[in-house]
């Protein structure tokens, strides 16, 4: 049932409205959580004794924000949540003794600055001694092994494509793909947090934003990529989180004005398909500004920031202008020809250019404002807001791995808002609270290019080559747009932390409550497939199938999603060079809205659909050691471990809603049942599309969640040594473990028990469906796999994916000279997993390549999607020179791994897309039919294929997951900055960013090179029912890599502060 009407918070609008209306009602609970920076330290004697009941008050010099404490029995304090930034100040004064002040120093994300205060007796009253302090002690000890920091210079300083400030996330040791991948781990296992608050999209996992930023670059003071840190205040992630934290304004008035601009005839003259200047005309324009400081001097300041950027890019459909775009598409050009012509005559689609090269004109905008008014001595009031809005013609791509004509694609636009109120407060010298208030709202559409039933063609091809090929291209409309979503999350946060002799007492609750209101027509839209271009020019579909919506034209899930946490931690120091962290952390999620009950379905299975599992059982215990040890802090060792636990992405519910088999029923049928394919009548009136055919039984696709889900779980553990050499030379190692379990995956429950035969020459991998209904040329239909025909195909979302993870990092830091400074890194990692399923439409999962049983997950373990083997990392600034400073960041990793499958499905369970491992058939064998015997040797011969040796290696054997790995993938980025000096301490500044340096330097250089997440092996061209095997052709293409990607780009920016 519907926990929550729909308009419980939306009428009242969105943004501050909500905010305000959430402090109000909290006004009771006026307590605090952190921005994670604090200042701890030492009183001692002229003995160098603990010396209680010193008067201590620290000072941002830049905001005026103040706070005041005492020393401890043992001598020591602390201060905790301060605002980042600076410079400090902080004064110790005790009768009787000369007043000492340390100042200078800066705080940033995860800082304990360690300082330690030696008084003197003092016989006359004397000024306090100032020690001038630029970084303090020991501020990223906590740290350690456990996050990448990514400082406000280094955002300013390096090189950054889109100015999206993840995409430095890739710096990280651990991470790989966009940088949301933490240890190999899913991208809906990385939490994403602004300022403490969730910036995660809820409904399919990553960023909230889907533009080239969300949150402007000149608005992030810094940010840290998190993997094992044991803090209970972070919680929902698996892999690690991506924490930023926003500028903030100061006494000092200051602001600038940017702009960056990159187009075509500021890069390479060909890029690696060889397309000139001409083909690649683009534009890339980003220019705002921002403004901070004062609106009352030491009480309250403001920031503000707008960005946009204006693009113009072409973009390429079944562009075969070369012999090798003919080979890369598997699609010979006479194929395509023919194609488009029968197309046209035949089937509406209009006749200018329908595949080659169009321009799109993106466009994105963020703004940004924050106040942070001191209200009073013990009260700092927060107020952030941040807006962005993107707009992406015809930027859908391939689907499900067919190539898209241009009718197939779609557009996409979003926009999204997030107001926060933060109050941080100090109670007492030994009580400090933070309280965050935040609501998150995101509007998301696809809109497709037309609104037809998609019509698949499989096409068999003979390439310039003289190589076989096969693939499948599609027309008229998309698989799931048009779709439509809302999200609106609601965020009260708290923490409080208390101070009680030895023991730094921290304990608080995360509490989120989302509604997401989501409109998918997967499948609705239906689907003709044509075995040839012959049946499709003569009209002869052999298979329709489509959802038809029955209540509602436009199916639209609504549901509430509650997670709550809790949690308590206990910091003391067993001895002096001891630090100890123990904590515990309490997660719940509960989906609070059901879908409909289905009562075919709990019959004819035996399950029910309208479940709302609640998770009540996550609790994570970490504790963590930081043992400096010589007390210098010269040499560091930490260690620590702990549970965590991960949220799951909310699509996964939207299935549930919608694909209860109470909204919508499905057609699947073949032969002469199937209806004419009448595109003319459907791009006149969409009404036509068939949708139940009398007579013909429904086949309601079902999905459903199990009853006792559980959210994913990772235990975690790592040991890291740090040895600062000199003070410009530091040197550490780390060891990482990971092992997660209760990680979704979607199992198809309406299947026969046993399969009614194997292919005893493909080691004996099991069919699903009769012989006698597969076709002579080798297509099966995926429902007579079915266990009972009162249902579709019927999948239930399961806790039954594991993943196991191992790294070894070794990592330099250097500050050779002056202000330059040098970072390296090294990791060496694997990543194995059972399900790499992260998101979202259920039919996705199934997709996992496997021998024969995807309900096997026991029989899927290989190497993660988002594995990789090892990584080398370098990023840095030389010194300023003559105004002139350069800085450059290389990444390198070893290629993402693939699996060797079949083109189409030969086993039967009624995943239509490629996931069926090859059989690697030796040519050496008399069995082995002679093509394939030919095909494989000369694949094997190929020198030009990465995967002939793997090959060689597995003759007679069915392919394992993930076992090939692509080639190393690099990239070197530069920047060369000059400033340029004007009045009253104002400057200009003009930078030029170099993407892809190496591509400048040479033209061979700097290439992608990746054969993507499959390779297909064997080409399906029939069965033979005598001996129950199919007939294969072998892609002897499989394996050869083309370089691809963008050539260089130089990009021109100006900016002036002042």
């Amino acid at each position: 049932m519907r926990i929550f009407p729909v308009d419980l918070f939306t009428r009242c609008g969105h943004g501050w409205l909500h905010v305000l209306f959430l402090l109000v009602a909290s006004a009771a609970v006026l307590k605090a959580q952190g921005t994670d920076a604090s200042v701890a330290g030492r009183v001692l004697d002229a003995q160098g004794q603990p010396l209680p009941g010193a008067s201590i008050e620290i000072r941002n010099v830049g905001t005026g924000y103040t706070a005041a404490g005492t020393s401890r029995t043992n001598g020591r304090f602390i201060f905790l949540h301060l605002p980042l930034g600076g410079p400090y100040r902080v004064s110790v004064r005790r009768l009787g003794l000369r007043a000492q002040v340390q100042e200078g120093f800066r705080l940033t994300q995860g800082d304990r600055a360690e300082l330690t205060f030696r008084l003197e007796p003092a016989v006359q009253q004397l000024e306090a001694q100032v020690v001038r302090v630029e970084v303090a002690t020991g501020a990223r000890r906590a740290r350690l092994g456990a996050s990448t920091k990514i400082s406000q210079d280094e955002i300013a300083e390096l090189p950054v494509q889109n100015r999206q400030f993840t995409d430095l996330a890739l710096l990280a040791p651990t991470t790989s793909g966009s940088g949301f991948n933490i240890g190999g781990a899913r991208t809906t296992s990385t939490d994403v947090r602004v300022d403490g608050v969730s910036a995660r999209n809820q409904l399919g996992g990553g960023q909230v934003g889907s533009g080239p930023y969300t949150v402007s670059l000149a608005a992030i003071r810094e940010f840290e990529i998190v993997t094992n840190g044991y803090d209970v205040t972070m919680g929902r992630q698996g892999g690690g989180a991506i924490s930023a934290v926003t500028r903030s304004g100061t006494n000092v008035r200051e602001g600038s004005i940017f702009a960056y601009h990159r187009n075509e005839q500021l890069s390479g003259t060909k890029d690696f398909l060889g397309r000139p200047r001409a083909l690649r005309q683009q534009q890339i324009t980003q220019w705002g500004g921002s403004l901070g400081g004062p609106l009352i001097s030491d009480k309250l300041h403001y920031f503000v920031v707008y960005d946009q950027q204006n693009q113009q890019e072409p973009y390429f459909v079944l562009d075969l202008r070369t012999p090798q775009d003919q080979i890369d598409a598997r699609l010979s050009k006479d194929s395509l020809t023919r194609l488009i012509d029968i197309l046209g005559r035949r089937y509406g689609m209009r006749s200018t250019a329908p595949v080659g090269s169009y321009a799109r004109t993106p466009l994105a905008r963020t703004a940004f404002a924050r106040l942070d008014w001191r209200l009073n001595d013990r009260h700092l009031l927060t107020l952030r807001n941040n807006f962005s809005q993107w707009n992406n013609p015809q930027n859908g791509l391939s689907d499900q791995g067919r190539a898209l004509l241009e009718e197939s694609r779609h557009s996409f636009n979003s926009l999204e808002n997030q107001g926060l109120a933060s109050l941080r407060s100090s109670f007492s010298p030994t009580l400090q609270n933070e309280l965050k208030l935040a609501v998150s709202y995101a509007r998301r559409a696809f809109v497709p290019n037309s609104i037809l039933p998609r019509g698949e063609v499989l096409i068999n091809s003979l390439l310039p080559n003289g190589t076989p090929a096969q693939t499948t291209v599609q027309f008229g409309g998309h698989r799931f747009a048009p779709e439509r979503n809302r999200e609106t999350q609601y965020q009260l946060l708290n923490t409080t932390n208390w101070q009680r002799g030895n023991q730094n007492i921290t304990f608080g609750f995360d509490n989120s409550l989302t509604n997401l209101e989501t409109y998918l027509s997967i499948e609705t839209g239906g689907q003709y497939n044509f075995n040839s271009l012959a049946d499709l020019e003569a009209g002869r579909a052999d298979r329709y199938r489509r959802n038809v919506p029955l209540l509602s034209a436009t199916p639209t899930a609504n549901q509430w999603v509650l997670d709550a946490a809790a949690f308590v931690q206990t910091e003391w120091h067993p001895t002096p060079r001891l630090s100890a962290t123990l904590g515990l952390r309490w997660d719940v999620t509960s989906f609070l809205t059901s879908a409909k009950f289905n009562a075919t379905a709990d019959q004819a299975l035996g399950f029910r659909t309208d479940n709302t599992p609640t998770d009540w059982n996550n609790v994570q215990p970490r504790a963590a050691l930081v043992w400096d040890m010589t007390g210098d802090g010269r040499n560091l060792l930490r260690m620590g471990a702990g549970l965590f636990s991960a949220q799951p992405h909310y699509y996964a519910h939207v299935n549930h809603i919608l694909n209860s088999g109470v909204e919508q029923a499905g057609i699947d049928v073949r032969g002469a049942l199937v209806p004419a394919p009448d595109y003319n009548a459907f791009r006149a009136d969409p009404s036509t599309i068939p949708g139940l055919i009398p007579g013909v039984a429904t086949t309601t696709r079902v999905d459903f969640i199990n009853p006792d889900f559980q959210t994913p779980s990772t235990a975690k553990a790592n040991v890291s040594y740090q040895r600062r050499i000199t003070d410009r030379i530091t040197l550490s190692g780390s060891l990482f473990y990971a092992n997660a379990w209760n990680n979704y995956h979607y199992i198809d429950r309406n299947r026969v028990a046993q399969p009614f035969f194997t292919l005893d020459n493909e080691g004996n991998r099991p069919v699903w469906v009769p012989a006698a209904t597969i076709t002579a040329a080798g297509n099966v239909f995926g429902p007579n796999s079915f266990a009972t025909t009162r249902v579709g195909r019927v999948l239930e979302l399961v806790p039954l994916g594991k993943l196991d993870q191992r790294s070894a990092v070794l990592e330099l830091g250097l500050s050779p000279y002056r202000d330059a400074s040098i970072n390296m890194s090294y990791t060496l990692n694997s990543t194995r997993d059972n399900s790499s399923y992260n998101c979202c439409v259920s039919t996705t999962a199934t997709n996992t390549p496997n021998s024969g049983d995807p309900n096997d997950l026991t029989r899927l373990w290989g190497q993660s999607d988002s594995d990789f083997r090892h990584k080398a990392v370098v990023f840095g600034s030389l010194p300023a020179i003559w105004g002139f400073r350069a800085s450059a960041r290389y990444v390198g990793a070893s290629g993402r791994p693939f699996s060797l499958v079949v083109s189409r499905d030969i086993n039967g369970d009624a995943t239509p897309n490629p996931n069926d491992l090859a059989f690697i058939f030796d040519p050496a064998n008399p069995n082995t039919p002679a093509t394939v015997a030919t095909g494989m040797q000369q694949l094997m011969d190929n020198p030009n294929s990465i995967i002939a040796s793997y090959l060689r290696r597995n003759l007679g054997r069915i392919a394992q997951r993930n076992a090939i790995y692509n080639p190393w993938q690099q990239r070197l980025d530069l920047r060369i900055a000059k400033r340029i000096g004007t009045a009253r301490g104002q400057a200009a500044e003009l930078t030029i960013d170099i993407f892809n340096f190496a591509n400048l330097l040479n033209s061979q250089w700097g290439s992608v090179q990746t054969l993507g997440g499959s390779q297909s092996l064997l080409n399906v061209t029939g069965f033979d029912q005598a001996t129950r095997r199919y007939r294969y052709t072998v892609n002897q293409n499989a394996g050869v890599l083309r370089k691809t990607g963008d050539p260089y780009q130089i990009q021109a920016g100006l900016a002036y502060k002042f």
